[in-house]
């Protein structure tokens, strides 16, 4: 069950049972004002209902501990980072603040170069969370510092938590601006129910790209050395005049070596 819905069942169980309560315990009243029992009876219930609602409201949003075993699946709260990689495949990293309540789910961002350096803010426009699926897609409208106008786009993620019951501790998935073809793969971890500083959070989030996606070390190609061929020498007959000659055929290393030796000399 969805928190919202969760909360105002919750509200009106309670709101039931505590008028059949106060209606067997004013019983006596009640019977000798009828005409004012019904409306009693209707302010009595809207009162308990919403004195009710803002006293557990009050105690959910405002008691972590609570509203974390309260959301249940559905909880999202605190704050993430995470990494991606550009269009141009530059590494980018990610801190995002997670706002949660019984409407639903606000996040803002902040990305930054694998150097710590400003890139942009973003911020969700609408957050739909599908438990069953272990899925969150939203809309989000993304400002980036190079560019001179702002982008729109959807992202999608799917979730890593122990099991179906549990939040999630983890996504990874996509995001994709509505004005471009590519897709940027993006990858998030929590990294607590609280909101961390952008300051603190940052290093944070450069440690796991760090450990996600460790720097690419220069390719190393290995060179094999050119099969050489052996030839047996050859024995040429002398004249009557001279003595045997032993001619060594080069190999085809050397050959070629030769050929590209002459080549680069026309060249020149």
């Amino acid at each position: 069950m969805a928190p919202a819905a969760k909360f105002h069942a919750s509200i009106s169980s309670i709101t039931v049972l505590a008028m059949f309560w106060l209606i067997d315990l004013l019983k006596p009243v009640l019977e000798a004002h009828k005409p004012l029992a019904a409306v009693g009876g209707l302010l009595g219930t809207v009162g308990t209902y919403k004195s009710l609602a803002f006293a557990l409201g009050w105690v959910l949003l405002r008691w972590r501990w609570a509203k974390r075993k309260f959301f249940g699946p559905y909880y999202m709260e605190g704050t993430w980072i995470g990494w991606f990689k550009g269009h141009a495949g530059d590494k980018r990293v990610q801190v995002e603040y997670y706002t949660q309540d019984f409407d639903g789910v606000v996040v803002k961002g902040r990305s930054y170069t694998d150097k710590g350096e400003e890139h942009g803010y973003w911020c969700t426009d609408a957050v739909t969370i599908d438990v069953r699926k272990a899925r969150m897609v939203f809309s989000y409208s993304f400002d980036v510092l190079s560019r001179p106008a702002g982008l729109t786009g959807m992202s999608t993620f799917d979730f890593e938590r122990k099991s179906a019951s549990h939040p999630p501790e983890a996504f990874s998935g996509f995001a994709h601006d509505l004005n471009d073809r590519k897709r940027i793969a993006v990858h998030a971890t929590k990294l607590g129910d609280w909101f961390v500083p952008w300051e603190e959070a940052l290093p944070e989030a450069k440690r796991l790209l760090q450990q996600q996606c460790p720097q690419d070390g220069p390719s190393k190609i290995k060179e094999e050395s050119p099969i050489k061929e052996e030839r047996p020498p050859v024995l040429v007959q002398p004249g009557p005049t001279s003595a045997w000659v032993i001619l060594e055929l080069p190999t085809v290393a050397n050959a070629s070596a030769g050929h590209q030796s002459r080549a680069g000399e026309d060249s020149i």
